[in-house]
């Protein structure tokens, strides 16, 4: 697990960090999105995470990918309208579902070798010729609801404008998290 949360956290490195006059991404806040805080361990400027002990992940073969939520409620001073959020929670569900498909069944029902992915967009904001974005996400047991694992993270990538505030860079930054979070959970299934 900790190489699946730590892949998240490196991927949110790589993504924010890419020069030294690159803005960084700002400290995410905890929204309330998780079922705890609790046991939360900081691995970088922006990266928390929490892990259940032992190698839980192995056991999960497949996933549900629950609707993305978005807590986002401006974006540069505008309010995100409500089509603009559903269009990015599509849009991240999706990418995820991409991500991780060919190896990873998705599914929609609870089953023993199942679990659930729980994700929130808690942040968006510009700095300079970048867009940032916070994001929660846990791994819970699909029967239990019992947390396996947790990310509270920040990312930036370069800022391509769309109609929405989900324009391009946002969701670039979406499709290189759930790529990170795929390969993340590839490391995390080769360690059993």
């Amino acid at each position: 697990i900790r190489n699946l949360l730590s892949g998240m956290g490196a991927m949110a490195l790589i993504l924010g960090l890419g020069g030294c006059k690159t803005p960084a991404p700002e400290v995410p806040a905890a929204s309330g999105f998780l079922t705890t805080y609790r046991d939360m361990e900081q691995v970088d400027d922006v990266t928390w995470l929490r892990e259940a002990p032992g190698n839980r992940i192995v056991r999960y073969k497949k996933f549900i990918i629950n609707p993305v939520k978005i807590k986002v409620q401006e974006f540069e001073g505008q309010p995100v309208r409500p089509e603009g959020a559903q269009e990015a929670s599509d849009y991240m569900r999706a990418a995820l579902t991409k991500a991780l498909s060919d190896k990873y069944p998705v599914v929609s029902e609870p089953g023993a070798d199942v679990a659930e992915i729980r994700v929130a967009v808690t942040d968006a904001y510009r700095k300079k010729s970048r867009v940032g974005m916070a994001m929660e996400a846990e791994i819970v047991d699909s029967y239990s609801g019992v947390p396996a694992a947790a990310v509270v993270t920040a990312a930036m990538d370069e800022l391509v404008y769309g109609k929405k505030w989900a324009g391009t860079g946002v969701k670039s930054l979406m499709d290189k998290w759930a790529a990170g979070f795929r390969n993340a959970l590839d490391e995390a299934q080769d360690e059993d």
